[in-house]
């Protein structure tokens, strides 16, 4: 769940679309020794700048860890590289930083995962610097200021939340087959669609009217994301079936639960995915009795 600090909790409690923007899937790719940062034998220093060839060596290697979720492997490979200016380099740090911070959450160790959260943003602005044409720095720039944003008051939130829409829109606009953009926007819908009106009327009074969104709409962007990539994320699975259960469509939503709560958890993501399935297969059974 995304928390604000300190004095602003007693502001309404309008803000409670916040945490549900982003369990956003780390699909990314088998480094066998984290022996630190060299490449070819040569320990590299902060300006250092490597060719394409031993690029795509480190990518292939990170790729691996990720698949692997080997998340603390990852970050020591690429952090050797985060001087390197390389879009390619540059997102997956993002993503690498990203998935040590929501371990560090996961561990109670709240400031750690702020600290990588706000490093791993620097990294995502300056992939989508160097290239706007590339769908995962968009994906990875809308994801990361989603992850920033909860640290800067309620409003900057809210209003980055369009922001973030735009960022996802543009990463399938390049790649249809984005599934991790796919499986956000299907999130963006599902979080504004499920705030109660009289948050909406708060919102709409103090910034900006919310978006009128659909649980439809983001079960269209669910199945497009499975469709794209079967299989690739449990909490795709569980937010298809949490949209299935606000439409009152119940079996479709217990058939999802089901296959999700059927996923070995191996990421916080995962884990959380695990955890809200077999709340919510707990939920319908007693709907039923």
């Amino acid at each position: 769940m995304l928390q604000f600090a300190g004095r602003q909790q007693t502001l309404p409690k309008a803000y409670g679309w916040a945490w549900i923007l982003m369990a956003t899937p780390l699909v990314m790719n088998n480094h066998d020794s984290p022996k630190g940062p060299a490449i070819n034998g040569h320990t590299i220093n902060s300006n250092f700048s490597c060719n394409s060839d031993d690029i795509n060596e480190i990518i292939k290697k990170s790729d691996a860890l990720l698949k692997d979720y080997k998340y603390d492997e990852l970050c020591t490979l690429l952090s050797a590289y985060k001087q390197v200016e390389n879009a390619e380099l540059l997102w997956r740090l993002a993503e690498a930083y990203c998935a040590r911070a929501k371990l560090e959450g996961e561990k109670g160790h709240d400031h750690r995962r702020r600290e990588l959260m706000e490093e791993g943003f620097t990294f995502a602005q300056r992939a989508l610097k160097l290239d706007e044409n590339n769908s995962r720095c968009h994906s990875w720039y809308a994801t990361m200021m989603h992850y920033t944003s909860e640290f800067h008051g309620y409003k900057t939130h809210y209003n980055n939340a369009f922001i973030i829409r735009d960022h996802y829109e543009k990463a399938i606009a390049l790649d249809p087959k984005d599934a991790v953009s796919l499986h956000s926007l299907g999130y963006w819908c599902f979080a504004f669609t499920n705030l109660p009106w009289y948050q909406k009327k708060i919102l709409g009074v103090l910034f900006r009217s919310p978006p009128n969104t659909t649980y439809e709409q983001a079960l269209e962007y669910f199945y497009k994301a499975e469709e794209v990539s079967p299989g690739f994320f449990s909490m795709n699975l569980v937010m298809a079936g949490r949209a299935h259960y606000h439409l009152h469509q119940y079996d479709k939503a217990r058939d999802l639960f089901t296959r999700a709560v059927n996923v070995s958890p191996r990421s916080p993501d995962e884990r959380q995915a695990h955890a809200k399935a077999a709340e919510m297969l707990k939920k319908l059974h007693h709907h039923h009795h």
